[in-house]
C-alpha cells in the first residue's frame, strides 16, 4: 500500500497513464462494531460493504463518478471558512464554498471511527485522511440509511453544508476539514507533503474537557 500511496501522490493518475494497479484497492478499513467496510482505491474510489449487505457500492464524492465527471466540488475547508468568515475570494462577494469530496488525484488513507457514538446502523460522523495530507468529515449508513440510497442525506453533493452544525446526520460526500500540507504562499495543497497515517478521534466534553469518543487507524 505504501508504493500505492507514493504513486497516487506524484500525479493524480488517470487510467490513460496504462497503469494496471490504477483502479485497484488500496486499503480496507474495518469499524469497531465489525459492521461497515470501507475500501480505498488508488484511483480515489471509495467502497462501501455492510455486515448485511451482500455487495459493495461506490460511494459517491470519491475518485470520478460513474460517467466520467469529476466528484468533487472544489472549494476551501471547513478550518479557512471559520478563520474567514467573511467574503470568499469569489467575484460576487459571497463566502467560498466548503470542498464536497475529495480531491482529485488523492485517495483515502486513514479512517478515526467514532467508537462511543457508532452503532451497527450508522458510523455517525467520521474522520478521513487522504495521501494528499486532508482531513475529511464523513459518516457511513447500513442498508436503507442515506449513504445506501435510502434515507434523506443532510449535506448531498452540491448542496450547502453549515460547519457549525454539531449533529451526528449523515453525509453523503465527504467535508474538507483541514489541509495539513499546504503551500504557504497560495495555500494549495501538495501532494508529495505526505499522506495520513493515521487518526485517532477523541470527543471532547464540554464540561470537563476531557475526551470521550474513541479512535481508529
Amino acid at each position: 500500500a505504501g508504493d500505492a500511496s507514493a504513486s497516487a501522490a506524484a500525479g493524480g493518475r488517470t487510467p490513460d497513464d496504462g497503469d494496471p494497479d490504477f483502479g485497484r484497492p488500496v486499503r480496507v478499513f474495518v469499524d469497531p462494531t465489525g459492521c461497515h467496510v470501507l475500501v480505498s482505491a488508488l484511483n480515489g474510489e471509495a467502497y462501501y460493504l455492510h455486515s448485511a449487505s451482500g455487495r459493495a457500492r461506490k460511494l459517491a464524492g470519491f475518485g470520478p463518478n460513474p460517467d466520467g465527471t469529476r466528484g468533487c466540488r472544489p472549494g476551501v475547508s471547513v478550518v479557512e471558512a471559520a478563520a474567514s468568515p467573511g467574503p470568499g475570494a469569489g467575484d460576487d462577494g459571497r463566502p467560498a464554498a466548503i470542498q464536497l469530496g475529495i480531491t482529485p488525484g488523492s485517495h483515502v488513507t486513514a479512517v478515526g471511527w467514532d467508537a462511543g457514538r457508532g452503532t451497527e446502523g450508522s458510523t455517525k460522523r467520521i474522520v478521513l485522511g487522504t495521501s494528499y495530507g486532508e482531513l475529511y468529515e464523513y459518516s457511513l449508513s447500513g442498508p436503507g440509511g442515506a449513504s445506501d440510497g435510502g434515507g434523506k442525506s443532510r449535506n448531498p453533493l452540491g448542496g450547502k453544508v453549515d460547519p457549525s452544525d454539531p449533529s451526528d446526520g449523515p453525509l453523503d460526500a465527504p467535508v474538507l476539514l483541514r489541509r495539513l500540507n499546504t503551500n504557504p504562499a497560495n495555500s494549495r495543497v501538495r501532494p508529495d507533503g505526505g499522506a495520513v497515517g493515521g487518526v485517532l478521534l477523541r470527543r471532547l466534553s464540554p464540561s470537563s474537557g476531557g475526551g470521550g469518543g474513541g479512535g481508529g487507524r
